[in-house]
This record gives C-alpha cells, sequence and structure tokens, in this order.
C-alpha cells in the first residue's frame, strides 16, 4: 500500500503569455469526504483511497492523502476544464511520499486514452 500526501496541493494550470489562472487546488474545500473539483471522469482511485489531512500540510489548512491498495496504475484527476488548443500552461505541485506523479490531458475520445 502506498501513500502519497499532496500537501495543498497546488495545480496551478496557467496560459504562460497572460498568466490566467484556470484550476488552483489547496484541498481547502471538501464535501462528502472527497475534494471540490477533483474526482473527474478518468479518476480510478476507490474513494476509500482519497483522504483529507489537516496536520503537517504545506501550506493553508488542509491536503489529501491517496492511498492505493493495488499496484496497478491508478488516477486521480480534476473535474472538467476548458484549455484552448495552441496554448502553452503550466502545472506545478507540492508533493510528500511514495509513487509516481504524472500530468495528462483527456479530451473526450473513447478510444486511444482520450
Amino acid at each position: 500500500m502506498r501513500n502519497i500526501t499532496l500537501f495543498a496541493f497546488t495545480a496551478l494550470f496557467a496560459l504562460t503569455s497572460r498568466a490566467q489562472v484556470i484550476f488552483e487546488s489547496g484541498f481547502e474545500d471538501w464535501a462528502n469526504n472527497l475534494p471540490t473539483d477533483w474526482m473527474g471522469v478518468r479518476t480510478n482511485l476507490p474513494a476509500s483511497g482519497v483522504a483529507q489531512v489537516t496536520e503537517n500540510v504545506f501550506e493553508g489548512q488542509s491536503a489529501v492523502r491517496l492511498t492505493r491498495a493495488t499496484s496497478g496504475h491508478q488516477r486521480f484527476t480534476t473535474t472538467a476544464l476548458s484549455v484552448e488548443e495552441g496554448q502553452s500552461y503550466e502545472a506545478s505541485f507540492q508533493v510528500r511520499g511514495q509513487g509516481q506523479i504524472r500530468l495528462g490531458l483527456y479530451d473526450g475520445r473513447p478510444t486511444a486514452s482520450g
């Protein structure tokens, strides 16, 4: 079982030319024991593997702990975001623990992983 704690996970998706933030999450807002704006359609990590952490966080009052019970690849995704073709975006994270963090985009296609 691997745990990853995303401290005040700051996923900043910004247009580099205009520095417009299109998504930012510090895991401060939760509803039904899940972080707001997360558990998107491509999430395959069970809700039981997502927990709010309030001690020893990077900044703010909260963070998320992801626990995977199996050894396979699992995703923890945001809800849908709109991006523009041909624009550059930047993403940043604050992470502690074991595991791999990858960033990907999903365009809704049912084939070739979208």
